[in-house]
């Protein structure tokens, strides 16, 4: 009967190893703050992304404004999906972009996402 203690830890020991390898990827749940610069007309505009996310889905909200007289206010909500260091978002109100999609990749550290907002780089930072 020694050989029953033997095979139980034989196959804990293979089960951890066949865990996920490497770093968990950071959560992008969270504030995250920058700004973009259209394109054809050169107005930059604050962004603003209030995300979370529950295993890879990601949902939440987004706001972008323009200063000035009369301020410009756009906002909405936002769904989507994150796996590892991608970040792939819809943004829920045309008539701020095009077809307003987000796309980007955060840093290893999980403190910023660099992309592209319907062709426009964006650089975000974690709140």
């Amino acid at each position: 009967m020694r050989f029953a203690p033997i095979c139980l830890v034989m196959g804990v020991t293979l089960l951890s190893a066949c865990e996920s390898t490497g770093p968990k990827a950071p959560s992008v749940t969270g504030t995250w703050a920058g700004a973009l610069q259209t394109a054809f007309t050169g107005n930059t505009y604050g962004l603003t992304f209030s995300l979370q996310q529950t295993q890879s889905t990601v949902t939440g909200t987004w706001a972008a404004s323009q200063g000035g007289v009369p301020s410009i206010e756009y906002q909405g909500p936002l769904t989507g999906s994150a796996f590892g260091d991608s970040v792939n978002v819809s943004l829920g109100q045309n008539g701020f972009v095009d077809n307003g999609v987000f796309v980007g990749r955060m840093n290893p550290a999980g403190d910023t996402i660099t992309g592209q907002l319907s062709g426009l780089q964006v650089l975000l930072i974690r709140r």
